[in-house]
C-alpha cells in the first residue's frame, strides 16, 4: 500500500468515525441537514412558493412543503431541463440522471456539484466499511460493470443518462488505476459485444472485487465464458480484440491501445480449461475477495447461482441506492441491511397503511418500529 492510498484511507476512517458518532443523536444532525437545505434554496421559486425562510422547525417543515415526486415536479423538473435557474436549487445542474418514472416518460433527476459531492461522501463511507472488511480489495484491480453516461441532451445541450456512468467516466486519475475496464467499453451499444469485450479485458487482469447493481448482470457475464472462450484465450494471447466484433473506430482504437500480448495468462486459461473442462471465475480470479451488488427482493434469485461460479466469495449489499440518492450504508456482508445516512439526506417514514389515508404520518428515523414497514420520503440536495 502506497502512502497516498494510506493517507486516504486514514481520513476515510476519521470521516466513518464522525459518522458513526452522529447515529448516536441522528434528529440532532437530521435537523441539521434540513435547514442546512432549506437556507441554501430559500431564494429559489420553489422556496419562495413555499415560505422556507419562515420554516422554523421540522413541524413546520411538514405541514408547509407537500409531499412531492418527480411526475408531481415534473414542470419544475422540465424548465430546470430547458436550462431554467433558481428553480428547484439554487445550483445549476451539470448533468441529468436518467431513470425510469412511474408514466411512461423517464425521469431526469437534476446533479449538481453540491450534490455530486454530497452523495459521493457516502460512497467514499460505503468503501471504507468495505475496506475494513476486506483489506485486500485494493491489491487488485476492480471490475465495476455499469451503463454509459451519455444516453442524449436537454434542451439546454446539458447530458443525461446514467449516473454511474457519469460518475465512472469522471473518476480522478488516482482512483481509475484500481479499476480494470476503461469506460469507453460501456459506449458499446451492442450488449453482446459489451459482455465480451468486458471479458476479453478482466480475464486477464487479477480481479479482487465485482461491482455492480443487479447480479443479474454478474450471471449474464459468467454465462458468457462458454461461448467465447476460446477467442478471448486467442485474444490475450496476441493482444487483440477480436475482428469479429462490431465496434465502432474510435471505441476500438481507445480499447486496443492498453492491449498487449500475454502468452502466459494465456497458457494459464488454457490449462485451466484442460484440467476443469471449464473457465469459471473462481478458477481464473483466485483473488477475488467481494462481490458488491443487491441482495434483497428478487435478487436473491441470482444470488443463488453466483456460487456456481465463485464458490463461497463473500456478498456485500450496495445499500438503498438510486438515482434520487443514496439512502442506506450497509456495514457488512450480512443481509442487505444498511445505517441511515442521516449525515446527508432528510428522511420521513410513511408507514405502507398510510398511503391511502387522507391524514398520513410522517415519522421521523427515531420513531419507526422494527419489523414494520414504510415508505421513505426523502429530502436530497439535488
Amino acid at each position: 500500500m502506497n502512502i497516498v492510498t494510506r493517507l486516504i484511507l486514514s481520513g476515510l476512517a476519521c470521516k466513518a468515525r464522525s459518522f458513526e458518532k452522529l447515529t448516536k443523536n441522528p434528529i440532532e444532525i437530521q435537523n441539521k441537514v434540513l435547514f442546512e437545505y432549506l437556507a441554501r434554496n430559500k431564494d429559489t421559486e420553489y422556496g419562495r412558493k413555499y415560505k422556507f425562510a419562515n420554516i422554523k422547525n421540522i413541524s413546520d417543515y411538514q405541514k408547509t412543503v407537500p409531499m412531492s415526486d418527480c411526475d408531481s415536479l415534473r414542470s419544475c423538473l422540465d424548465r430546470v431541463a430547458r436550462g431554467e435557474k433558481n428553480i428547484l436549487t439554487r445550483d445549476n445542474p451539470i448533468f441529468f440522471g436518467m431513470t425510469s418514472g412511474t408514466t411512461a416518460k423517464p425521469k431526469l433527476i437534476p446533479v449538481t456539484e453540491y450534490s455530486k459531492a454530497k452523495k459521493i461522501e457516502l460512497m467514499n463511507l460505503w468503501g471504507y466499511y468495505t475496506w475494513r472488511d476486506h483489506p485486500k480489495i485494493i491489491n487488485g484491480k476492480i471490475l465495476a460493470i455499469i451503463s454509459p453516461e451519455v444516453e442524449g441532451f436537454t434542451e439546454a445541450e446539458l447530458p443525461y443518462g446514467a449516473e454511474s456512468g457519469h460518475a465512472y467516466k469522471n473518476l480522478l486519475y488516482f482512483f481509475k488505476r484500481f479499476y480494470a475496464l476503461p469506460y469507453e467499453v460501456f459506449e458499446i451499444m451492442d450488449y453482446e459485444v459489451r459482455y465480451y469485450c468486458i471479458l476479453r479485458i478482466s480475464m486477464e487482469e487479477d480481479i479482487t472485487s465485482i461491482a455492480t447493481l443487479n447480479p443479474s448482470t454478474i450471471v449474464i457475464l459468467c454465462e458468457k465464458i462458454a461461448k467465447y472462450k476460446e477467442k478471448i484465450i486467442e485474444d490475450i494471447a496476441n493482444g487483440t480484440l477480436n475482428k469479429e466484433m462490431d465496434i465502432t473506430g474510435s471505441i476500438r482504437a481507445s480499447i486496443e491501445k492498453s492491449l498487449r500480448p500475454d502468452p502466459k495468462k494465456a497458457e494459464e486459461l488454457r490449462s485451466i480449461l484442460s484440467e476443469k473442462g471449464e473457465l469459471l471465475p473462481k478458477d481464473f480470479w483466485p483473488n477475488l475477495e467481494l462481490i458488491e451488488c443487491w441482495k434483497a427482493g428478487t435478487m436473491r434469485l441470482y444470488l443463488k447461482e453466483l456460487a456456481r461460479y465463485f464458490g463461497d466469495t463473500p456478498v456485500r449489499d450496495l445499500g438503498c441506492l438510486s438515482t434520487e440518492a443514496r439512502s442506506s450504508i450497509p456495514m457488512s456482508d450480512k443481509g442487505a441491511a444498511g445505517v441511515l445516512a442521516i449525515g446527508t439526506n432528510f428522511y420521513e417514514f410513511l408507514p405502507t397503511e398510510d398511503m391511502c389515508k387522507g391524514k398520513k404520518r410522517f415519522l421521523l428515523c427515531d420513531q419507526v418500529e422494527r419489523g414494520k414497514e414504510y415508505f421513505i420520503i426523502i429530502t436530497t440536495p439535488g
